[in-house]
């Protein structure tokens, strides 16, 4: 009984082998699913999918943020004459840089190094080095202390007064300088930031407003402009709501009617139909559409008992606006 045992478990350990060789299961079970789901690229660098499931947020929930990085060739030192390991040194986003047109978050701000926020050195990484670690709710950045360290500082108001375009790709090849990439990546990083650049300035169709040549915005400023239909104000921007998984501006929140706010209607409006415009000196959102029938072209936002926004009003506001393949399945917290 003893010989038929043991042949028996010979075989048994042999199909586990080979149905783990099949399923390629040799993945580790705890892999961590917010790196698992980033591609990365010759540096080691996250790149955003573009499958991945929306997890929607006010934009309030992200500048503010907790980010931590890979600790530093000292850290990991000290830590190791403990035999302990080195904990992630942390910051915070200040604000992001998105693409004007699109919503995509291109850069981060990030403050670290100060105690209490005195003292904070201010930098811009890539948002595709920054994953959302769910179980600490805290961002996490690929790259070292020490890389941080060696980047420039990043004054974001000096670069609102220079210009975020210009700005932004003078610190693209500073990062550049400091994050070596191969010929390959290099190649496409510099295509990018070319893509960057402000595009001469156009008449809105339907208005007689001007559209502004610029490709980034901050975060932070998207609800300081004004609403413009074709040609009246039609409202303001309440609620911003940013697309988590996917790393982009999803939703406005267009305010109208009502006094002081109270009593507005509401309606959910995908950024993309948003266009930035300049009225005589002062920078505003145009939105192809009049007062009167923007309660037929978008769909009316009541806030969830829980999250931000319903996923099927997502979805219906898309459809209405004619954004349909933009992704619009999973949650709104």
């Amino acid at each position: 009984m003893s010989k038929h045992f043991t042949i028996s478990a010979i075989v048994a350990a042999a199909l586990i082998a080979s149905v783990q060789a099949q399923s390629g299961s040799s993945k580790p079970a705890n892999a961590d699913p917010a790196t698992s789901m980033r591609k990365q690229d010759p540096r080691g660098n996250s790149h955003k999918r573009t499958d991945m499931q929306p997890n929607y947020v006010a934009i309030g929930d992200i500048v503010g943020a907790k980010v931590t990085m890979h600790p530093g060739k000292e850290e990991r030192k000290e830590a190791a004459k403990d035999g302990e390991v080195a904990d992630r040194p942390s910051g915070e986003i200040a604000d992001l840089l998105l693409d004007a047109r699109s919503g995509e978050a291109k850069w981060a701000v990030i403050a670290f190094g100060g105690i209490l926020g005195i003292g904070d050195k201010t930098v811009a990484v890539p948002c595709s080095i920054l994953s959302w670690n769910q179980a600490d709710e805290s961002f996490r950045a690929d790259i070292d202390n020490d890389r941080l360290k060696a980047l420039q500082a990043f004054d974001l108001d000096k670069a609102r007064e220079d210009g975020l375009d210009d700005s932004v790709m003078v610190y693209t090849r500073h990062w550049q300088t400091v994050v070596p990439a191969d010929a390959s990546t290099k190649e496409r990083d510099t295509a990018e930031a070319s893509s960057e650049k402000s595009e001469g300035a156009v008449v809105i169709s339907g208005t007689s407003m001007v559209a502004v040549p610029q490709r980034m915005l901050c975060a932070s400023e998207v609800d300081d402009y004004p609403v413009y239909g074709r040609s009246d104000e039609i409202g303001s921007v309440g609620t911003v709501i940013f697309d988590r998984a996917n790393r982009e501006l999803a939703f406005v929140v267009l305010k109208q009617g009502g006094v002081l706010g109270i009593g507005a209607d509401q309606y959910l409006v995908p950024f993309g139909e948003l266009k930035l415009a300049k009225k005589e000196d002062d920078k505003v959102f145009v939105i192809d559409t009049t007062k009167d029938t923007v309660n037929t072209q978008f769909v009316k936002y009541e806030a969830p008992d829980e999250g931000i926004v319903d996923p099927a009003a997502a979805k219906r506001a898309c459809d209405m606006a004619g954004h349909g393949s933009k992704r619009t399945t999973g949650n709104g917290q």
